[in-house]
């Protein structure tokens, strides 16, 4: 199981905080993030994200994000889907035997959709 703190130095990334490391690690279950403004929430749901997916929890083309604004939801797609690049580079280049992991990862790409649009 590769950590949030090691996913982030391995995509060359600042340290997620303990807190942000705690969501980013939770269980497979449903949660509720209570986090005010400029604390970090979009990147830690990106991480989350490419944690879910770097720790073969879930494909990409399984993960469904969902925000209130179009603005919101643009931001956190465009985030996800860099991480995801940067870890399908990371997988390309340290281990390059992992042939199912790069298909998926080249396969198909989370939905990051407002609620409205979902």
């Amino acid at each position: 199981m590769i950590s949030a703190a090691q996913l982030s130095a391995l995509l060359r990334l600042p340290t997620p905080t303990t807190e942000q490391a705690a969501v980013i690690e939770s269980p497979l279950e449903p949660a509720v993030v209570i986090a005010g403004a400029g604390s970090g929430k979009t990147e830690t749901m990106a991480a989350r994200v490419v944690w879910l997916v770097a720790n073969r929890l879930v494909r990409p083309d399984a993960v469904l994000g969902l925000t209130f604004t179009r603005k919101a939801s643009a931001e956190l797609g465009k985030r996800i889907r860099r991480r995801l690049t940067q870890w399908r580079y990371v997988v390309e280049r340290d281990r390059p035997d992992e042939r199912e992991h790069l298909s998926e990862l080249l396969a198909g790409e989370p939905t990051v959709l407002t609620y409205a649009a979902y």
